[in-house]
C-alpha cells in the first residue's frame, strides 16, 4: 500500500519561499529570557567545548603526544602552519592562541549543523560571524596603526603619494626581469645578481 502525502501552501496555488523567519527562535524557557534562544545555548556550548579540547590536550602536555594532545597539536600545527605563518611571518607564535581559539570556534560553529538534535550550523546566524569578524578586524587595525602609525598603516592600503618615474628607479623596478635573466646563465645567480641590480631611488 502506498501513501501519499501532499503538502500545500498556505495560499491556495502559490509557493511561498522562507523568509527571514527561519532565523527568528522563541526563548528556550517559556516566559523566560528573551535572549536565551537556541542559538544562543548553542554559541555557549561550543564555547565549553573548545576549552574543554584545549584543557584536555594542553593543561598536562607530554614530550610523546597521545590523546587528545595529539589531535591538539594537528590542530595547533595546522594553524601555525597554513594560516599564522604564510600572513604573520616569524610573528605568528604571538598570536597562536588568539588564532587556535578562533579557528576552533569557527569549526564548532560549523559541525553543528550535523550533529542530531542540534542540526544548526550557528555561523549561518548573521550575528555570531558578524561579531567574531568585527572583533578580528578591530584587533588588525589596532595593531597595524599601533606599529606604523596611522600614516604609514594608511599608506600600506591605499596610495598616499604618486609615484615618479626616474632613470634609477626604473632600473631597480626591473629587478624580476633582471633574476629571471641572472638564474637561467651558468655564473652564479647571487654573483650576477649583486652587479646587476641598482639602487633604488628612494621616491618610489
Amino acid at each position: 500500500m502506498r501513501t501519499t502525502i501532499l503538502i500545500t501552501s498556505p495560499s491556495p496555488g502559490q509557493w511561498q519561499a522562507p523568509g527571514l523567519e527561519l532565523f527568528e527562535f522563541s526563548p528556550i524557557i517559556p516566559g523566560g529570557p528573551e535572549w536565551l534562544t537556541k542559538p544562543v545555548l548553542i554559541a555557549l556550548l561550543s564555547a565549553i567545548v573548545v576549552m574543554a579540547l584545549c584543557w584536555a590536550a594542553f593543561a598536562k602536555p607530554k614530550l610523546v603526544p597521545r590523546g587528545w594532545q595529539s589531535l591538539g597539536e594537528y590542530a595547533y600545527v595546522f594553524v601555525r602552519e597554513q594560516i599564522a605563518k604564510p600572513n604573520l611571518g616569524q610573528d605568528s607564535d604571538r598570536w597562536m592562541g588568539f588564532l587556535l581559539t578562533v579557528f576552533l570556534t569557527v569549526l564548532i560553529w560549523n559541525l553543528m549543523g550535523v550533529i542530531p538534535l542540534i542540526q544548526f550550523p550557528l555561523a549561518a546566524h548573521i550575528a555570531f560571524p558578524l561579531v567574531l569578524a568585527l572583533t578580528v578586524y578591530g584587533v588588525k587595525i589596532y595593531l597595524g596603526v599601533r606599529h606604523h602609525g596611522v600614516r604609514g598603516y594608511l599608506r600600506g592600503i591605499v596610495h598616499l603619494e604618486s609615484r615618479r618615474s626616474c632613470s634609477p628607479c626604473s632600473q631597480a623596478c626591473s629587478w624580476p626581469a633582471a633574476y629571471a635573466a641572472a638564474t637561467s646563465a651558468d655564473k652564479p645567480a647571487t654573483a650576477r645578481l649583486s652587479q646587476r641590480a641598482p639602487a633604488a631611488c628612494g621616491e618610489c
